[in-house]
């Protein structure tokens, strides 16, 4: 369970890093005029590889959830959120990035419309930049409230107490009962 709580950690770093490369430069290219734009745009050619760990992270993320629903209620809901907060970054990229690289052709074409795609393109990666963030956030609470169930020290021949025996006789254990006085 450990490995896969750091590798849900590790894919959250690593989709940190696109993210944050697009805040930090998201200020110079929004000062850019169109020729250096759509030059600047050139060096995401490849960056659709990113769709792999999203996807990975998604499905980890709800794995993990679905695991500790009874056993770690917190762990799974920061899980959970850390999931549906990485979708909703989908859902960004397909509202406001994607028909903007459509657009443009992969920023190889200047529409006359270029500086609203442009808004479009900049402002949906700083959305799910921070949408990234809070999910890593959330991953991150998962992995220090996560606590796994105690092992059971069951006695020799697998009985773990006169709880057990009443179970396997089918007697009805009540909150006040005492195993020393019969009734």
């Amino acid at each position: 369970m450990r490995a896969l709580v750091l590798m849900s950690l590790w894919l959250g770093a690593l989709l940190l890093i696109p993210s944050g490369a697009h805040v930090l430069e998201m200020p110079h290219k929004l000062a850019m005029d169109r020729a250096a734009y759509f030059s600047a745009q050139q060096m995401y050619v490849g960056w659709a590889l990113f769709g792999l760990p999203i996807v990975m992270k998604i499905i980890l993320d709800a794995v993990l959830a679905f695991v500790w629903r009874r056993t770690s209620r917190l762990a799974a809901c920061g899980a959970l959120i850390s999931a549906a907060l990485i979708g909703c970054g989908l859902i960004v990229f397909f509202v406001w990035v994607q028909p903007a690289n459509i657009a443009t052709s992969n920023w190889a074409t200047q529409p006359s419309d270029w500086v609203a795609l442009r808004q479009n393109w900049e402002y949906g990666h700083l959305a799910i930049a921070v949408l990234t963030a809070l999910s890593f956030c959330g991953i991150s609470y998962s992995a220090i409230t996560f606590r796994p169930a105690p092992k059971s020290k069951a006695p020799p021949g697998g009985q773990r107490g006169f709880e057990s025996l009443a179970v396997k006789r089918g007697d009805v254990l009540l909150p006040s009962s005492d195993p020393q006085r019969e009734t």
